[in-house]
């Protein structure tokens, strides 16, 4: 017996609902398709995309939203002229009532009135007129849209780009400073004597660059004593330089030794331009505050600050660091007392130095912006130059790890924690994003204490005397800075902080594990230790890579000379460093 089952769904409906359907999977289809194809991700926006807005989609669910729109334009504005020309057609058409009139003769019970089907054609016209419009209309408010939204882009652009062109302005700013003082002339170098004589007057013009020393006068008598001739001498020193220098008042001129004052000019004002530094200032923190607030600005901002510390604090104003020697003719046994008071006076002539540093107040600050960056500044230094937007130098080094006490069992740990450390250098090597660069900068007497310097080129740049304490250091770059007096205190630093050149002659190790340090390598014959250190590649006193200036043992322990106990690597260590200067070949102990 067959069971019939019949659905209260007129034919025409049935047939709208299974070509929605239809409609839908095609659209599910070939937005699949598209999507396995790659091509939503790697082919670029069209000029249609772009206009709507739209970039920020994968081209191919553009075309795909395309398509839906374009099937459901379709079929409103099939279903209209279908509708548009049922009414014309049949004016009053006798026909079944549809099922919202069956609905309301429920109500009303007139079901079968056919002026009531013809009033509902004509809201279903004025309905899908509604709707057809509102999809017709949708490309043209979507580009209304992105038309305002460009616009409105394009002028917060504007004002940010006017408020870091005032703040480059202030960057720039100077004062004019009036002051009292005269001129003052003064001779240097090589000093030649000169003697003029038989001067028929007086007056005689000195060449530029010398003074006179003398001058007499000699007259020729007759017989009878009158003057039948006077003639002048001059005698003169002529100098190799020759320079011109102001002496301000309550500022009282000091020559050096070797030059000498040829002349003093009289009191007047001069007026000289210097930078307003207040103003700097404030443009620095403008700028920084615009780096916070505007990411797509970062990188332009930090590059203007870096241009205007390289400028303003270049390399040829740094102060030379004072002859630090090491003491000749001590023996390899003095005194305890000697070593500590040449290290006490070495250190008091460093900070005598630092202390004659003046760092200016605008680079003070400049340095502090770059180095306070956050988090999302920094990402956006590694999404600039094509980077993938991640600060690899923020990475923490792979931790050495715990070798079991096996020969066996340590080598497969040593190479699996090698591995990991060059897949984490090879993350620095392909950074491409920006970086800091402050190569060639005087540095010296800098508070760089608690700032992020990771990644950042300082090559060349003076830092003696600079305060470096706390300060990130991973993967800068160092090569060839000078750091002598420098304060490293908890500075951090990694295998991929470059050392290259950096001056550590005469330096010690002790109890220290170089091994997530390789670049410590090219400096190890430069300094001293034991066995106490662990070099790069699990070197240790057996290895081929061991200096032979150091002991294979840990010297531990104390010894007695002259009657005073002395730590003894600190002995060995000071009878090396002798040796550097005596240029004597140093034995390390065996036992």
């Amino acid at each position: 017996m067959e069971t019939t089952i019949t659905l209260p769904i007129p034919p025409e409906t049935f047939r709208a609902l299974a070509a929605l359907g239809v409609i839908a999977l095609v659209t599910l289809v070939i937005g699949g398709l598209l999507a396995l194809a790659g091509r939503m991700d790697k082919q670029q926006p069209s000029t249609l995309q772009k206009d709507l807005g739209m970039e920020r989609f994968a081209p191919g669910l553009f075309r795909l939203f395309a398509g839906v729109w374009i099937v459901v334009a379709g079929i409103l504005l099939f279903g209209l002229l279908g509708l548009i020309f049922d009414v014309l057609w049949y004016p009053m058409p006798d026909t079944p009532p549809s099922p919202i009139a069956q609905l309301w003769s429920n109500v009303t019970s007139d079901a079968d009135s056919p002026e009531w089907n013809f009033r509902y054609r004509l809201a279903q016209i004025a309905a899908l007129t509604t709707v057809l419009g509102a999809v017709i209309a949708l490309p043209f408010t979507l580009i209304r849209v992105a038309h305002s939204a460009r616009q409105t882009d394009a002028t917060e652009q504007g004002l940010v780009t006017d408020r870091i062109n005032k703040a480059v302005e202030g960057l720039g700013s100077e004062k004019t400073v009036s002051r009292i003082g005269r001129p003052v002339t003064i001779l240097s170098g090589e000093v030649s004597p000169h003697i003029v004589e038989g001067l028929a007057s007086p007056t005689f013009e000195l060449p530029s660059a010398s003074r006179e020393t003398s001058r007499w006068q000699a007259s020729e008598e007759s017989e009878n004593g009158e003057i039948l001739a006077t003639k002048w001498g001059i005698s003169f020193e002529t100098f190799e330089k020759t320079e011109t220098q102001i002496e301000y008042q309550g500022e009282p001129f000091t020559p050096a030794p070797e030059v000498v004052v040829a002349e003093q000019g009289d009191w007047q004002v001069f007026s000289e331009s210097v930078p307003n530094l207040e103003v700097r200032i404030g443009a620095i923190h403008a700028l920084g505050r615009i780096a916070r607030e505007n990411l797509d600005f970062h990188v332009q901002i930090m590059q203007i600050l870096c241009a205007y510390i390289r400028q303003n604090s270049p390399l040829e104003s740094a102060q030379d660091l004072p002859d630090l020697p090491m003491p000749n003719g001590w023996e390899d046994s003095a005194a305890q007392t000697d070593w500590d008071e040449w290290r006490m006076s070495q250190r008091a002539t460093l900070r005598q130095w630092a202390a004659t540093l003046t760092p200016r107040a605008d680079i003070q600050t400049a340095l502090e912006v770059i180095g306070r960056r956050n988090h999302d500044q920094r990402d956006a230094e590694a999404r600039a130059h094509g980077g993938n937007g991640s600060f690899v130098f923020a990475q923490p080094v792979p931790p050495f790890p715990d070798l079991p006490a096996e020969q066996t069992e340590r080598r497969p740990a040593l190479a699996e924690w090698k591995s990991q450390l060059a897949s984490w250098r090879s993350t620095f090597r392909s950074y491409q994003g920006y970086r800091l660069d402050l190569r060639r900068c005087n540095l010296q007497g800098y508070d760089l204490s608690k700032l992020n310097l990771q990644g950042a080129y300082l090559g060349g740049a003076e830092m003696q005397g600079a305060d470096l304490g706390r300060a990130e250091m991973q993967g800068a770059v160092l090569r060839v800075a000078e750091m002598q007096g420098a304060d490293l205190g908890r500075a951090e630093i990694d295998s991929a902080t470059d050392l290259s050149a950096a001056t550590l002659r005469g330096a010690a190790l002790r109890s220290v594990d170089c091994t997530s340090v390789p670049q410590i390598s090219a400096h190890v014959p430069d300094m001293f230790g034991d066995a106490s250190v662990t070099l790069p590649d699990d070197g240790g006193p057996d290895s081929t890579d061991w200096p032979p200036h150091w002991p294979k043992i840990d010297l531990d322990g104390w010894v007695e000379i002259d009657g005073e106990r002395v730590f003894r690597f600190t002995h060995e260590w000071r009878k090396w460093q002798r040796s550097l200067e005596t240029g004597k070949t140093y034995v390390p102990p065996t036992e």
